[in-house]
């Protein structure tokens, strides 16, 4: 999930400040059954998987549902765009536990299309570090801490 610091008035203009953009990352993992949180979702989904396709969607579930239960143990750092021109912009954060998909679930997103035809092998290389810190809570912290720490985040990104 993207976010962007709301004085900066979208996403572009965002994209060119260094406090601009904030990442949530959740990675997906393949297994053997399926992950009914994402059922409607993945309904919706089908329905554009080309590049410009639009639908409605009526009764859609909170974002909630589709995101990790554990939601303190996660690594931060500042880091960049993964797409040209990866620029250093955006603060991560990338959460430990991953989310279950079953591989025709997995199949599904590599249906979607883009400018340069499926989003599929669409991941960036590994970079180095070079000086970058990178912080992580271990999940010791309670939830109201997290929730204040993604709310400060969230804050700052809004100011």
């Amino acid at each position: 999930m993207v976010f962007y610091k709301s004085s900066y008035n979208d996403f572009l203009h965002a994209a060119n400040h260094s406090d601009g953009l904030t990442v949530l990352s959740y990675l997906f993992e393949a297994v053997e059954s399926e992950n009914h949180r994402y059922d409607k979702f993945e309904e919706e989904l089908v329905k554009v998987q080309n590049l410009g396709a639009t639908a409605e969607v009526h009764d859609f579930v909170p974002v909630q549902q589709f995101i990790i239960d554990d939601k303190d143990a996660y690594f931060t750092y500042l880091g960049s765009l993964t797409t040209p021109p990866c620029s250093e912009v955006v603060i991560w954060i990338e959460f430990r536990q991953t989310v279950p998909l079953s591989h025709d679930q997995i199949q599904t997103f590599r249906q979607l299309s883009g400018t340069h035809g499926r989003l599929e092998h669409n991941f960036r290389p590994i970079q180095p570090l070079f000086d970058r810190v990178i912080y992580m809570n271990s999940g010791s912290y309670t939830y109201i801490k997290y929730t204040a720490f993604l709310l400060t985040i969230l804050g700052i990104m809004c100011q």
